[in-house]
């Protein structure tokens, strides 16, 4: 059987050549790679990395490790050009929330006990469940916070309470009037 030099997929990159493997010793376990460079040539198991989970846990994996990371490559170069401002965005977003991102705007640590009052606050007038989410918070960050197992949070999020705490004081200082 012959095989092509190249052959063309979806996109319009070439496939290399296939790669003209060794034979594998008798007595070793192998597997058929139905990678690009492969293209069903007996591999040893040890050129196959394992499924991790679900029910094909320990078995070798479709591809060996060679054709698989081309495939991964040409995977991420397709998915940056399908979505250009993807990664800007995604690391953009990164560095703000980066803790020693100088720039950003709430740097640091700040003592729970500062805004313990607003948490608490909150918590009286909605509940836990609604001030998280009026803090912008997961409902385990907000009782960790309350069990005083922190004694400092973020700044961020010391702004974020001090705001809700504000929007409440003022929704309730409208009612009223």
């Amino acid at each position: 059987m012959a095989i092509r030099a190249s052959t063309r997929i979806d996109s319009d990159e070439e496939i290399p050549a296939a790669k003209d493997r060794p034979l594998v010793p008798p007595g070793t376990r192998a597997k058929a790679c139905w990678g690009p460079f492969c293209r069903r040539q007996l591999r040893p198991l040890s050129e196959f990395h394992l499924q991790k989970g679900g029910k094909s846990a320990g078995r070798p994996r479709t591809y060996c490790k060679e054709c698989d990371s081309f495939k991964a490559r040409k995977y991420r170069r397709e998915w940056k050009l399908r979505n250009p401002g993807f990664y800007e965005e995604y690391y953009r977003e990164r560095n703000i929330r980066n803790r020693k991102h100088q720039e950003w705007q709430h740097y640091g640590l700040v003592p729970y006990a500062k805004v313990g009052f607003a948490v608490e606050a909150l918590c009286r007038l909605f509940g836990p469940t609604r001030a998280a989410t009026r803090i912008g918070v997961r409902y385990g960050t907000l009782h960790k916070w309350r069990k005083n197992t922190f004694a400092s949070i973020r700044k961020e999020h010391a702004a974020r309470i001090l705001r809700a705490f504000k929007e409440a004081r003022d929704e309730a200082n409208t009612d009223k009037t």
